[in-house]
């Protein structure tokens, strides 16, 4: 019974080790930001409709050249009104992880893009449409 024991802590130690070296190692191998990366890193998250999501991303971002994106890692332009200024992330994964909190927590299920519209995403009237034309131009 006691080897049993034994054995069996040990296996929860290495398994323990083992899932943290994997979500180190995704980390690692997708820390250059391109749209392929945020769409394996959106996958890993868990996000819904992850093409319409990385589409987002580089519309928010000018292809991830603006200064939001460079400076302060946020690919959505996810806004604080309490302090009156963008989200500022230490790394672009926790942008993506920040848009699933502050966005994605609120859809049901259905039509992504009329989700979109109707929580007012965007001011653009041609948000939508322009998410549209680049999860084509990506696929």
């Amino acid at each position: 019974m006691r080897k049993i024991i034994i054995i069996f802590t040990l296996s929860l130690i290495t398994l323990s080790f083992f899932n943290t070296d994997i979500a180190r190692a995704v980390d690692e191998n997708y820390t250059q930001l391109t749209y392929e990366n945020v769409y394996r890193m959106c996958i890993y998250y868990g996000l819904e409709h992850p093409e319409i999501v990385v589409a987002q991303s580089i519309l928010e971002t000018g292809h991830y050249k603006s200064s939001q994106c460079i400076n302060n890692n946020n690919l959505f332009g996810l806004y604080d009104s309490n302090a009156n200024k963008y989200f500022e992330f230490s790394h672009w994964t926790k942008s993506i992880m920040a848009y699933k909190d502050m966005v994605q927590y609120r859809y049901e299920g259905g039509d992504y893009y009329k989700f979109l519209n109707n929580i007012g995403y965007a001011t653009d009237v041609k948000y939508t449409k322009k998410v549209k034309d680049i999860v084509k131009n990506i696929e």
